[in-house]
Order: C-alpha cells, then structure tokens, then sequence
C-alpha cells in the first residue's frame, strides 16, 4: 500500500512548516510544500492530511486569487473528509471557507503569549501530554467571527484561548479550532 503525502500550502517564504515539516521528516512522513501564489493547487484528494500555514495576508481579502483558490481547495478537503490543520492565516482561511466572515481585531497582538486549553482542548488527542497552556508566538490582526461558520457552532468547538479574551470560552489569537464532525483542525484567531 503507497502511503499518500501530507500536503503543506506556504503564504510567505519566512514561514516555511518549519517545526511541523521537522516533525513530518522524524516520522518518515512523506510531505510536499506548495507556495500557494505559484500556480494552480494540486488535486486535495491525493493527499492524506493537508496544513495552511500562516502569512501577511488578510483571509477576506476577495481580490487575491490565489486565497479564493485556497478556500476552494479547503472546502473540497473538508467535504471529503480530508485532515486539515490550518496555522493562523491558514485558520482564518479555514473559517472564511466554511462561512465565516473576517473582520478586524479591536486588540492586536504582537509577541509571546500563553493559550490555554480549555476542557475540550485538555481532552483532545491532539495535545496529549502537553500542560494545560502552550507559550506561542502571536501576530493577529485579523479574526473570523466563528459563530457565522456555516458549519454550524455545534460541530466547531474551541480547543485553546489567549489570556487577552479570557471571557470568550474560544477566544484570542491562535485558538485552536476543530471542527469535530470532520476531524478539521486549525490554529485561528477567534473572537
């Protein structure tokens, strides 16, 4: 049996998969990078996962081509059940491709944070053996307004919040989302 590629889709060339494509390599997981402004994307059905990191970018943004590209490819992955783990830009492209709107954030956070875990976060296999915080690095203008998912809220839970929005259950830059229904995860800032 031929073990299918994990497909990374690159915004910016100083925000290569890094640790995640170091990650990949230790496991002999065979992964391809596509700079998504390079060209049409490949077919998101010969892949076996697919992650979307981030970027400068404004997810919203209608003008660039290569983003709607991206969130039809998206769609496409998540209608057919494919894996996917999108990184800040990559999680708001997520969002946008399931419906949710991309607006700007009243706090811009800039720096390193601690995101904690919320109970379905502290659960999800995803961040088994981890503490109940990670300290990442934030850069967040932008945020998808999750509840206008057409996914619908029942299925999409927030894993993760910034200490900024402490009020908000799924808040604050790089939350953690998955959408549970498809097995759909991603790093996104959300109110």
């Amino acid at each position: 049996m031929v073990q299918k590629r994990v497909l990374a889709l690159q915004h910016s060339e100083i925000d290569p998969p890094g640790y995640l494509g170091e990650l990949l390599q230790e496991h002999s997981i065979p992964y391809d990078v596509v700079m998504v402004q390079e060209g049409t994307l490949p077919d998101p059905t010969a892949y076996s996962a697919i992650f979307s990191l981030g970027g400068p970018e404004y997810a919203g943004d209608e003008k660039l081509s290569y983003l709607n590209q991206e969130k039809s490819l998206i769609r496409r992955a998540v209608d057919q059940d494919i894996p996917f783990l999108g990184i800040c830009l990559g999680g708001q492209l997520l969002a946008s491709a399931l419906g949710a709107p991309i607006v700007r954030k009243g706090l811009t956070e800039i720096g390193f944070f601690d995101a904690q875990f919320t109970a379905e976060g502290m659960s999800d296999p995803l961040f088994a053996g981890l503490p109940g915080y990670q300290h990442i690095f934030h850069w967040h203008v932008w945020t998808a307004v999750s509840h206008r998912i057409d996914a619908g809220p029942a299925g999409y839970v927030g894993t993760a919040s910034s200490l900024a929005r402490p009020d908000h259950r799924a808040s604050g830059p790089c939350s953690i989302r998955r959408h549970r229904a498809r097995g759909t995860r991603s790093l996104s800032p959300v109110p």
